[in-house]
């Protein structure tokens, strides 16, 4: 009967993880959100969301952020990461390994899902009318292509932000 039940439990590393509503996810000037049973930060980045795999990329050690600098910090060999995930500072020699975002409708429908090895992102974001002060803000969900945006979605309810933990995506990238 092992074989029938699930090695990981719902919301652990290994499945779909819901994060929160769209309300309630950091802005783009406040820390990352740690998930220690998901193993990842949630990163809202000037260029969108992130989901970072928790292990360095030089020896899998778990890195912390620090508010003070405004980095991902390496505790065993002094690596620093940007919120973007890019290596700031060695011995790593390559950026934060990521898992797939998803954007999900108040009915469970994928929106949008984010291909870290396609360079795919997505942002949140929440434009005035101007019009009056008493105006709703028009909230949007913007998909990316590396810097090209390939769709916008005007949300008029909520949406649930989920991390896939199943596949983590390698990175290539290097700044050093």
């Amino acid at each position: 009967s092992k074989y029938v039940t699930p090695r990981t439990k719902q919301g652990e590393f290994g499945t779909i993880i819901e994060v929160g509503k769209s309300s309630e996810l950091p802005a783009i000037n406040e820390a990352p959100l740690n998930h220690p049973k998901g193993k990842f930060w949630l990163a809202n980045a000037e260029n969108g969301f992130h989901a970072f795999y928790k292990a360095c990329t030089h020896l899998d050690c778990l890195f912390n952020w620090n508010a003070q600098e405004n980095v991902f910090v390496c505790p065993c060999h002094g690596s620093q990461f940007a919120k973007e995930g890019t290596v700031l500072t060695g011995p790593a020699t390559r950026s934060l390994d990521q898992f797939a975002i998803l954007a999900l409708s108040p009915n469970g429908d994928i929106l949008a899902k984010t291909n870290p090895a396609e360079n795919t992102r997505i942002q949140l974001i929440k434009e005035s009318s101007g019009k009056s002060e008493t105006d709703k803000p028009i909230r949007k969900l913007l998909i990316f292509q590396g810097d090209q945006k390939t769709d916008e979605i005007e949300l008029s309810d909520e949406i649930t932000i989920a991390v896939d933990t199943r596949k983590i995506y390698k990175s290539t990238t290097s700044n050093l």
